[in-house]
């Protein structure tokens, strides 16, 4: 019996043989790794990167599917029926010695799980189909219009390099957008800045209202401009990571001079 896809579960299934072989071809995980792989759906993935030699820990949240791919047996194949945003990652990852992260994600949870996936306490390389959306929001420069939270979220950790285009054609059922593979791979450490306690809060607040001056996005709290070196009438797309790291270090709430 076909499995009708799930609206609610973002279910979008890539069959593209062309776009499945770029993607194995992408990992930077030798044969024999174990790989943790996220909505495995039908295993049109997942069976090739077994046929590669990869061992595959899967979760998938959809109980059929999940069944589907458990009853096929694999040796190499460990399925776990779960909501990944609840899985302790952390964890799944010590235990089963993951190397690498890779997935078709649906595109409703694709932000919380990258946001997740940038807080694992071992920074693993990821290759992830996401809506090319994301994808543009994730690579882009201070400046670009699409430079904002996700870009500064992700970019701390990882440098995203797009793998190739993926037109709606190339899924069933065909999605209203376009998409894109992009791999995420760990910064050294010595290049990862040190962030100061109110550098989130200071970027999620300055992106609420990115087209203001900083000075006018930022009403609730007393920052030293002058100090921090940074023109106050610039809008909060324009600054890098490291200038909001800067500028969060002249930065306290208002409310704690009260």
């Amino acid at each position: 019996m076909k499995h009708i896809p799930r609206r609610r579960f973002g279910q979008n299934f890539l069959q593209d043989k062309e776009i499945l072989e770029k993607i194995v071809n992408a990992l930077e995980s030798p044969k024999g790794s174990t790989l943790l792989e996220i909505g495995p759906g039908q295993g049109a993935l997942t069976f090739r990167l077994l046929d590669r030699g990869y061992r595959v820990i899967a979760i998938e949240i959809d109980r059929d599917l999940a069944d589907a791919l458990i009853k096929k047996n694999h040796p190499d194949l460990v399925v776990i029926t779960q909501d990944v945003l609840n899985c302790n990652l952390n964890m799944l990852c010590e235990e089963h010695n993951i190397s690498e992260c890779i997935g078709n994600l649906p595109y409703n949870i694709s932000t919380p799980f990258l946001i997740k996936f940038t807080e694992l306490q071992r920074k693993l390389p990821g290759l992830f189909l996401l809506q090319k959306e994301v994808t543009d929001r994730i690579i882009a420069s201070p400046g670009n219009k699409d430079f904002g939270r996700l870009s500064l979220a992700i970019g701390q950790f990882f440098t995203g390099h797009p793998v190739c285009f993926v037109p709606p054609t190339c899924f069933y059922p065909a999605p209203k957008v376009n998409s894109q593979v992009i791999a995420l791979k760990p910064r050294d450490s010595a290049e990862c800045i040190v962030h100061h306690k109110f550098f989130a809060e200071i970027v999620h607040e300055a992106f609420q209202h990115r087209r203001k001056t900083l000075r006018n996005a930022l009403p609730n709290w007393t920052i030293d401009f002058t100090g921090a070196g940074i023109d106050p009438q610039r809008r909060p797309e324009t600054l890098s990571e490291a200038e909001f790291n800067h500028l969060s270090q002249y930065a306290c709430p208002k409310l704690a001079e009260i």
